[in-house]
């Protein structure tokens, strides 16, 4: 099994690259990215829902780079959510980062004070809310969402409510 390596390549870990599927592996699907290196995602982060995604050879795609393996190949996540997760936060390593801390903290007001503030909040409230119904993320970002001051829900509200979302 290879390693997932998150630095150690030109790419940036959550920069938002375009790429052109390859062969479809039992565990994932081969890509090659614009630039003419080689990648890969998991069966697991073709998609949002739980139904598989079978893309064609060739087909022009976008995803998000979560590191590199110890071989040197791009690992990406081709979820429409992670997408727009990344694409709407000007740092996605600090909001992920602010995810973890707030999910994880139990009663502590600081932590759901700062992500509150923090102009990542409504991407990773719309992020989580569009995970799987079962989802620890999507439990984290229900309870979060209740908590929240009405201008973030109205926003979050919002932007559920544009097609595409």
């Amino acid at each position: 099994m290879e390693q997932l390596i998150v630095s150690n390549g030109p790419l940036a870990k959550y920069a938002v690259v375009s790429a052109v599927t390859g062969l479809r592996r039992p565990y994932g699907q081969s890509l090659r990215l614009e630039d003419g290196t080689t990648g890969f995602v998991d069966s697991a982060d073709l998609t949002d829902t739980a139904e598989p995604l079978i893309l064609p050879e060739g087909a022009e795609v976008v995803g998000v780079v979560l590191g590199y393996t110890n071989n040197g190949r791009v690992r990406l996540t081709l979820r429409p959510r992670d997408v727009a997760l990344a694409r709407a936060t000007e740092d996605t390593a600090a909001a992920t980062s602010l995810w973890v801390r707030v999910a994880s903290s139990t009663g502590d007001g600081r932590v759901k004070t700062e992500f509150f503030a923090s102009p990542s909040a409504a991407p990773l409230l719309v992020w989580g809310l569009t995970a799987h119904p079962g989802s620890a993320d999507h439990h984290t970002a229900r309870r979060l969402l209740e908590a929240a001051p009405p201008d973030l829900r109205d926003k979050v509200d919002e932007t559920l409510r544009k097609p595409g979302s």
